[in-house]
């Protein structure tokens, strides 16, 4: 009884606990990749933008530049505050 106690008890504790995804909800930041372009969706400034859209330049071996702020739409949501960024060579 009491391995299968401590069984539950270990599941229900990793079941509870916060991933660290940054995608946790729906009105997260969220990457949209197209190529040396992306935009961060569900953001309200460049600076909020910005540590996203370069951790995707530099797998790409590239440096985020700001091209501006827009709505994204998407075919079933809402439009959201967006921030496109290119990925130019350094």
């Amino acid at each position: 009884m009491k391995a299968w106690l401590s069984l539950a008890t270990a599941a229900l504790a990793a079941c509870s606990q916060v991933p660290d995804s940054p995608y946790v909800g729906s009105n997260q930041p969220r990457v949209v990749a197209d190529g040396y372009s992306v935009t961060i969706v569900n953001v309200r400034s460049e600076g909020e933008a910005q540590p996203w859209a370069a951790a995707y330049c530099a797998k790409r071996s590239r440096v985020a530049h700001f091209l501006g702020m827009e709505l994204y739409r998407s075919l079933r949501h809402q439009p959201t505050d967006s921030a496109s960024f290119d990925c130019v060579a350094s």
